[in-house]
């Protein structure tokens, strides 16, 4: 990059002298090298590499010919290491522990899979490569200008790249000084010198005061190095560059007091590790500790078992609370009452450090009903400051009216985490529904909620509309036509909660409005006139069919719970309306049974029921249910009883109804034109059973009828000989 040209800062870095260490490695394959290479402890001079350029040892010539095996070696781990990491499939540790082997091998190639994976689109990917090459420590060259490139253009953070590059030694910062210089972009000179302000070593700092002496005041770099510097310094207070060098100059850090730093930084550095592998021992130790609990807790006497859990849920170690709370779990999935002593020790778990064991202690006492429940988590939410754990105590409080909720809730329904919000708008409508919410409480949650036009949420919409002074204001109504359906519904539920109907049939264009409409129309205030607007707000034709379902079981629940002196009014409305039939014979078979109605209403409950049965094709349930509803030859329904049993063909139980020959002859004139068929069936069981006990009248209606039949007969004899003559001429043709 000309970097020179556009940046006025010249790097002017003095020359170490070279040493020379040598170097025993493992390289793919479990191939050893041992050779002696020479380490430049100074900079590299300035502008003479390029960021991208890979840096080669002093004892290592560009030309100088590699062995093949090293390098198949060495491509080998490298493919294969690259293909770990940049695999989402792989579980995580693994991924970053090919990202730390990678860094391990330090070879150029592996430098070049590192960058490669550090300009992947994917976060994730970066951040596992950074996380192993922090794992690894020092850092290769090579590597250290991946990390620098990858930093200053904004694809890692500058806190992971100073802590690499910050352990991998001064020629890795005069490196990436070096960069910065390079660098033409003002943006990504200025988290080139964040970059360095984090690194904990003298170096660092003696760095950015040499280039704060070669900023001009008050440009974008001087006021970048400066707050660098601040944050290596731990000062607040700006200084210029005159003044930036007296203050390095009275920490005298150069000479033998920086390598006494230095020695000290490496120091820490090294407790640092063995404290971190410590705790990751300890932590690995209470795993094992926990599942050892985990198997052991089973085997306890009950009383022994609840005392060890208490102790669990107490102990200061993670792992040791989870296993805890998991057998708690259990003990409730199992069906087990908790005793007392285990519900005031999950009360103690709602003030845990870890958040999940919050939401899951407060899960738990939700089901297990504690006594003050709600306070106790009002309380224990007051000053939470996960809003994970907020909004999923907020949840548990709003699956049922609990006032305790709403003054915590009023004051988050203005937060800046939405789940929160959603949780609060919902713990909050959840009480408005229940109708205990006094009017000054009602005006302060009204003036807590945005306007119905900026509404986004639907816990939102349906608290605004519980709330509303007014329900019928355009502005609420319209909510049921907004754009987005989670709004539709949330405003529709919350017309529902109010009583309003009416507003939902009127607008019920919507699937989700329509939804909500059906259970408003088929709520606790059912009549007929219900059950009319449920027909009205019929899906369509090609609407889901848990839609047609939802329907249909709204039709059953106004019939199962209509009273029954409206039975037949309903009846009426449905006309012949084929849908929830059986509910509907239900609500007829309980109105014709009714000791609440007269008589003459349950008989006619009775013949409508018969006549339903009829027109559906089956009379012989008509004539059943006439049975168990008390009809015999005797009773006002023993017309109806005959002619069900003879629409069944059942004669001789229609005889035994109706002995003589009236009956029959009355129904054999009245059948004679609509169903011939019968008409046939009925004549012949007249002439068995009556030839000889007919009078003129009766004997002149049924030749009548026998001359309807015949000539029906004949008429449709000649339809099809038409039809035969027509077709043969046709064949002949």
């Amino acid at each position: 990059m000309s970097a020179p040209n556009a940046n006025p800062i010249r790097f002017r870095a003095a020359m170490r002298p070279r040493r020379f260490v040598t170097v025993r490695r493992s390289i793919g394959g479990g191939v050893l090298l041992a050779g002696v290479f020479a380490i430049n402890c100074s900079a590299v001079p300035a502008a003479s590499i390029s960021k991208r350029a890979t840096t080669v040892s002093a004892g290592e010539g560009f030309d100088a010919p590699r062995g093949t095996s090293v390098n198949r070696f060495i491509d080998e781990d490298v493919a294969y290491l690259a293909s770990v990491f940049a695999n989402p499939a792989v579980p995580r540790e693994l991924r970053v522990g090919a990202a730390e082997r990678m860094a391990r091998l330090g070879s150029p190639e592996a430098a070049d899979a590192i960058g490669t994976a550090l300009q992947s689109d994917s976060t994730d990917t970066r951040n596992i490569v950074v996380e192993g090459v922090r794992k690894n420590g020092r850092a290769s060259d090579a590597i250290v200008d991946r990390i620098a490139n990858a930093a200053m253009a904004g694809r890692i953070g500058a806190d992971d790249a100073s802590f690499i590059i910050g352990r991998s030694g001064s020629t890795a910062i005069e490196r990436m000084m070096v960069f910065v210089v390079e660098e033409a972009d003002p943006a990504a000179r200025a988290r080139g010198f964040e970059l360095l302000g984090g690194i904990n070593d003298p170096a660092a700092a003696r760095a950015l005061v040499d280039a704060m002496q070669q900023a001009r005041s008050g440009t974008a770099d001087a006021i970048a190095i400066d707050a660098a510097l601040r944050r290596w310094s731990d000062t607040s207070s700006t200084r210029d560059a005159a003044a930036w060098a007296a203050w390095w100059a009275r920490m005298n850090i150069d000479g033998s007091a920086s390598q006494a730093l230095g020695q000290l930084v490496d120091r820490i550095e090294r407790a640092n590790r063995r404290a971190a592998e410590a705790e990751a021992r300890a932590g690995a130790l209470a795993i094992r500790l926990a599942e050892l609990h985990a198997r052991l807790l089973a085997t306890l006497p009950e009383s022994d078992r609840d005392q060890r859990i208490l102790e669990l849920l107490e102990d200061d170690e993670l792992p040791l609370r989870a296993a805890a709370i998991a057998q708690v779990e259990r003990m409730l999935r199992n069906g087990r009452i908790l005793p007392e002593v285990l519900r005031t020790g999950l009360l103690s778990t709602l003030d845990d450090p870890d958040p999940t064991i919050r939401i899951t202690a407060a899960r738990l006492l939700e089901t297990v009903g504690v006594e003050d429940f709600a306070a106790k988590m009002v309380a224990s939410l007051e000053d939470e400051a996960d809003p994970a754990v907020l909004s999923a105590g907020l949840e548990l409080l709003g699956n049922r009216a609990r006032p305790a909720v709403v003054p915590l809730a009023i004051r988050h329904l203005a937060g800046g985490d939405p789940e929160v919000v959603r949780q609060s708008a919902r713990a909050v409508a959840t009480v408005a529904a229940a109708g205990v919410l006094d009017p000054a409480r009602m005006a302060e949650i009204r003036a807590a909620l945005p306007t119905a036009d900026r509404v986004g949420d639907s816990e939102i919409a349906r608290l605004l509309v519980l709330v509303a002074v007014d329900p019928r204001e355009p502005s609420l109504v319209r909510l049921l036509g907004h754009e987005d359906r989670r709004v539709r519904r949330g405003a529709a539920e919350g017309f529902l909660g109010r009583g309003q109907r009416e507003a939902l049939r009127l607008n019920s264009e919507t699937p989700e409005v329509r939804r909500i409409a059906w259970q408003a129309w088929s709520g606790d205030a059912v009549d007929p006139e219900g059950l009319s607007v449920l027909l009205e707000l019929r899906p369509p034709a090609d609407a889901e069919e848990a839609d047609q379902v939802n329907w249909g079981l709204a039709i059953s629940r106004v019939l199962e719970r209509l009273p029954v002196e409206q039975v037949l009014a309903a009846d009426d409305v449905l006309g012949e309306e084929p849908t929830r039939f059986d509910d509907r014979r239900a609500a007829l078979v309980r109105a014709a049974m009714s000791e609440s109605l007269p008589k003459p209403d349950r008989d006619a409950a009775a013949r409508r029921l018969a006549r339903r049965l009829i027109e559906a094709g089956r009379p012989i349930e008509a004539a059943n249910e006439l049975r168990l509803l008390g009809a015999d030859a005797d009773s006002a329904l023993g017309q109806d009883l005959f002619e069900a049993l003879v629409l069944a063909e059942a004669w001789d139980e229609a005889d035994a109804v109706r002995p003589d020959p009236p009956a029959w002859v009355a129904f054999l004139e009245a059948s004679a034109i609509p169903d011939p068929r019968l008409a046939r069936l009925l004549l012949e069981e007249i002439d068995r059973r009556f030839v000889d006990s007919l009078d003129d009248p009766q004997r002149v209606a049924v030749e009548a009828a026998r001359g309807l039949l015949v000539d029906a007969g004949e008429d449709a004899g000649d339809d099809v000989g038409g039809d035969g003559g027509s077709q043969s001429t046709a064949d002949g043709v």
